[in-house]
């Protein structure tokens, strides 16, 4: 199993991205190597990447920056790369986000769906509790979620097996949108088990201001200014 995460000026928060990981890994107790993509940032991102990361089986790459299709796609390039095996049925890839934080079920959650047969899954996120935000965010997020599925497709919380990926062609050099347009084409492929799972949830950030014309950041902000 492997972990791709991109980053771009994630001082802040990689730190605790990382360390949710690391306690994912350890809750799987399996081989997992964490990827983490540096997509040009100007901060310490890439020095507290390596810090938390130290002694694991685990990489911090540069990329040139401001494409988080085309840094997702390095990492799982990379990723298959590392883990030295032809990319089969049996090599097992998620995604998340430098913002966000996994619980240490997530990777134990994945590699129990994949035993039972899930070729691909997609989890739903949430956001820290407290503020208006949260909640208007939560009962707008409510209305794709139905009993054991949901609508929801996040590139902070996605998982397939490398063959899947490879046969839908990864990730597109697109700016946003990588996610949706990568499942979409994993939901083409004939004859797999895909799964979009409510029970399988991270928590991201509630920030507003997103970085591309698009994207998560920019639901929040419209969710925010909503009357």
């Amino acid at each position: 199993m492997g972990v791709v995460v991109p980053a771009y000026n994630e001082a802040g928060t990689i730190g605790d991205c990382l360390e949710s990981l690391r306690a994912a890994v350890r809750a799987l107790d399996l081989p997992c190597s964490v990827v983490v993509v540096d997509d040009g940032s100007e901060d310490r991102t890439a020095e507290i990447a390596r810090a938390v990361l130290a002694g694991s089986d685990s990489l911090v790459l540069p990329a040139r920056g401001g494409n988080v299709g085309a840094a997702r796609a390095l990492g799982v390039e990379a990723l298959l790369a590392h883990v030295e095996t032809h990319p089969h049925k049996a090599t097992w890839i998620a995604t998340t986000d430098a913002d966000t934080t996994v619980p240490a079920s997530w990777l134990s959650h994945q590699h129990s769906a994949a035993a039972n047969g899930v070729d691909a899954i997609a989890g739903l996120v949430d956001l820290p509790a407290g503020s208006a935000l949260s909640q208007r965010f939560a009962a707008a997020y409510r209305r794709g979620i139905r009993p054991g599925t949901h609508t929801h497709i996040h590139g902070a919380n996605m998982a397939m097996r490398a063959s899947v990926y490879l046969a839908a062609g990864g990730f597109s050099a697109l700016r946003c949108g990588e996610d949706v347009d990568l499942w979409h084409r994993v939901l083409a492929l004939p004859g797999l088990r895909v799964v979009a799972d409510p029970r399988l949830v991270v928590r991201t950030s509630a920030r507003t201001q997103n970085r591309v014309d698009g994207g998560f950041g920019r639901d929040l902000r419209d969710l925010s200014t909503a009357t």
